[in-house]
């Protein structure tokens, strides 16, 4: 029986990582017993890959190395290979590799062949140091125990597929570092059931000191920057639609004179199985100033749903709720009223034309685009998520980009990515929790913007486009 403990040499990684450690040696050690013991092809265990994806700084070098060095001293493995995209990235893998073989006292042999680099340990096991773009595995179609594979990102989509499902079948163990993952890998890896893991320098617990506030400092002085350099994300410019600053927006506290004057409820209905529906409230103070606080995120049946709705109409003294009818949501609403008593229960419908349609191509878009422009001027601020779920709706901003293709070219007006893109970009999930904010941050900003405004005045609320009293 495989017994592991985590010797120093690997203790000093992010302690968010570690946990994989155990995970992946037995599942490696357990694919290697079976491959020796004779068994046919379909009977040995698949081979154990982690992706580990994240900022500059996070440690995922630090742990993949240390991983296969403490593999291979403890008699886990005879041999490894470092695999990097360019001839730089080789470099630096060498340079950290030899700094970790120092901190464990284990005598090494380099390689002095500039085309084959390699660490040859005290009992002759093996460390490559591989360059794709100087020497091609797929003809070399080295073997070895482990390979950690580095900059898929830098690794164009034809050679790089080309490239991994070759090399996949020659090792035991595989771990994947990327800053950030692109499409074709991950399909490509989903294929062979790869686990996943993200991590962020500021999770990296290995940390050098003071380097988390010089990059936290980075984050205030030069937020672009530090979404390009750091973070390894779109800056904000023509594709992207919330930038650097609107993400850090979104968590701030509500000043401690809010008083709100508009409350409304905000669903977007989940298509059910592992897909939950979300409801905000969203309310709005004579400032100008938004406030949204989850209420629900749930996978629940649709006259569960409804009832729920119903429930917080009068617990949160909503004055209306708005409905995500873009498919699965226009049918639950039939579950919760009958069409035509829609307007005047006030339950409306999100969806068809932009209120400025010449400035926005649908009225998704326009959604999007007030909701951007109000985290620009930090007037909208989002309670009530835990840690995981603002860990999620900032990856869903940031997976959400403008369309730029020839039809929106064609129509001269800001479109978004279509939601099958943005839902790739987050591993086949939606942006539920983001699009119940955009849903609820528009129908504010359009319909009730000007009720504030009445309200104030003393003034007689105006009627909307539905019928139902704004106010």
């Amino acid at each position: 029986m495989l017994v592991l403990s985590v010797p120093d040499i690997i203790a000093d990684s992010p302690q968010k990582l570690l946990r994989h450690y155990p995970f992946l040696l037995r599942n490696m050690d357990a694919r290697k017993k079976a491959k020796n013991s004779g068994l046919k092809a379909e009977f040995i265990p698949k081979v154990p890959i982690l992706v580990i994806e994240g900022s500059r700084l996070s440690g995922k070098s630090q742990f993949a190395f240390r991983t296969a060095i403490s593999a291979i001293l403890d008699g886990y493995a005879q041999s490894a290979m470092l695999c990097t995209i360019t001839e730089n990235g080789s470099i630096d893998s060498m340079n950290l590799l030899d700094l970790i073989l120092e901190q464990a006292e284990e005598p090494v042999v380099k390689s002095r062949d500039r085309d084959r680099p390699m660490r040859v340990l005290s009992n002759n096991e093996t460390i490559f140091i591989d360059f794709l773009n100087r020497t091609d595995s797929k003809a070399r179609q080295t073997k070895a125990d482990i390979l950690v594979l580095e900059e898929l990102e830098k690794w164009n989509e034809k050679d790089g597929n080309a490239a991994l499902y070759t090399m996949i079948r020659h090792f035991d163990l595989i771990i994947v570092i990327s800053n950030q993952l692109p499409r074709w890998a991950r399909v490509f890896f989903n294929t062979f059931y790869a686990e996943y893991e993200r991590i962020d320098y500021w999770e990296n617990t290995a940390l050098e000191p003071g380097m988390k506030e010089s990059l936290d400092q980075k984050r205030i002085d030069d937020p672009d920057g530090w979404a390009r350099d750091v973070m390894y994300q779109p800056t904000g410019g023509q594709d992207r639609v919330f930038t650097e600053r609107a993400v850090s927006n979104i968590f701030n506290a509500p000043p401690s004179e809010y008083r709100p004057i508009v409350s409304i409820l905000s669903n977007d209905c989940g298509a059910g199985g592992p897909d939950p529906s979300v409801v905000m409230r969203m309310d709005y103070d004579n400032n100008g100033v938004i406030r949204g606080h989850l209420l629900m995120e749930e996978c629940i049946a649709p006259d569960a749903l409804c009832q729920r709705l119903a429930r917080y109409r009068v617990d949160e003294i909503a004055d209306e709720e708005v409905w995500d009818s873009y498919g699965v949501g226009g049918a639950i609403m039939q579950f919760r009223a009958p069409k035509e008593t829609w307007a005047r229960m006030g339950i409306v419908p999100f969806i068809g034309a932009a209120t400025d349609p010449k400035s926005y191509y649908n009225v998704r878009a326009e959604a999007y685009m007030l909701t951007a422009d109000a985290l620009q001027r930090n007037c909208l601020r989002i309670t009530g998520l835990s840690v995981q779920q603002q860990e999620e709706l900032t990856l869903e901003m940031r997976s959400t980009t403008l369309r730029t293709n020839d039809q929106a070219r064609t129509h001269n007006t800001l479109q978004i990515a279509k939601k099958e893109d943005i839902k790739k970009r987050l591993g086949g999930l939606s942006p539920n929790k983001l699009d119940a904010i955009v849903i609820g941050v528009w129908r504010l900003l359009t319909y009730h913007k000007n009720s504030v405004k009445v309200k104030i005045n003393g003034g007689s609320a105006p009627t909307n486009t539905t019928g139902v009293p704004t106010l």
